[in-house]
């Protein structure tokens, strides 16, 4: 428990998580002072001369395409705020051609894909791989990259066929 993300509440000298409902519930009732938080999804303090349309487009460029920045209500009122959002099959399609295309662009990554024979699958694969960074989800496994792997003998993994070990237990008995 870290003690910059805690208090302990004077009523039941229990821990707290600063940003709790009960913590709000302190600072309403004036039992604990409000301290400055910083929330993780405050993106930007609105003032008055500002242009929030403006503000919101400068912000949307530079978060990934599964998240937004949107005008905060409630505690966020005044804010610039960032939530998660469900991208289109507009917007995913846009995002993997630029990634395509900006990988395609490096001659020695073009270059390698022509050199194992598999040019469409190695494609395939170095595509996928690149969205799942940017879009911050698993891969599926047929597209990762395992470098664990061992390849091991056949021949340790057969059966011995012979039943000698089990003669002790045979007694043609039924169970």
């Amino acid at each position: 428990m870290s003690s910059s993300e805690h208090i302990i509440n004077p009523r039941t000298q229990r821990p707290v998580k600063i940003g709790s409902r009960t913590w709000r519930k302190l600072v309403s009732d004036g039992i604990v002072e409000n301290q400055k938080v910083n929330e993780p999804c405050e993106l930007y303090e609105l003032s008055e001369e500002d242009n929030v349309e403006q503000k919101i487009n400068e912000l949307n460029k530079s978060l990934p395409i599964t998240e937004q920045a949107v005008r905060g209500r409630g505690r966020f009122r005044n804010k610039v705020v960032k939530r998660r959002k469900q991208p289109s099959t507009e917007i995913v399609a846009e995002h993997t051609i630029k990634t395509t295309a900006s990988k395609l662009k490096d001659r020695n990554t073009y270059e390698s894909l022509h050199e194992n024979g598999n040019f469409d699958e190695d494609l395939e694969t170095m595509i996928m791989r690149e969205l799942s960074k940017s879009l911050n989800v698993k891969a599926p496994s047929e597209y990762q990259v395992n470098n664990n792997i061992v390849e091991e003998d056949e021949e340790d993994y057969e059966e011995d066929s012979s039943s000698e070990d089990y003669d002790e237990y045979d007694d043609d008995s039924e169970y």
